[in-house]
């Protein structure tokens, strides 16, 4: 995180086990969400995620995470790429992210639970999101 334009950083990780995440997203009230991409679990890959799906929130600037998994798979091996997260800025806050195995997921309340909206769509690059209604 850094609250001066980049000119210094603080390492606002979760734990040592969840440092890194490629996809992130801001809301309109400022909450984090990013899904971590190590889990200390995949030892091929810093990338992908093996086992239990899941999004990181924190409301706080990353004092406090709260893992949310509410209607994501526990069993995948995947990877949620660097434009694959999207958030609106609706209260709440509607939240989009896809996976490198063709699923989207979406929140309709800031992530406390999640659903699959689409599976099989192929690789997914990028998601954009200005307002789901």
């Amino acid at each position: 995180m850094s609250r001066n334009s980049g000119q210094s950083w603080k390492d606002i990780s979760p734990n040592d086990g969840m440092r890194h995440g490629f996809a992130i997203g801001i809301s309109g009230n400022d909450s984090v969400f990013v899904v971590p991409a190590y889990q200390d679990i995949c030892k091929e890959h810093l990338s992908c995620i093996k086992g239990q799906l899941k999004v990181l929130r924190t409301d706080d600037d990353g004092k406090t995470w709260n893992e949310t998994t509410k209607g994501l798979p526990r069993n995948v091996q995947t990877c949620v790429l660097r434009d694959s997260m999207a958030v609106d800025k609706g209260k709440p806050a509607k939240v989009f992210f896809g996976t490198i195995t063709g699923e989207i997921y979406y929140s309709g309340n800031e992530g406390e639970d999640w659903r699959m909206l689409m599976k099989g769509a192929g690789r997914i690059q990028g998601i954009s999101v200005l307002h789901a209604a």
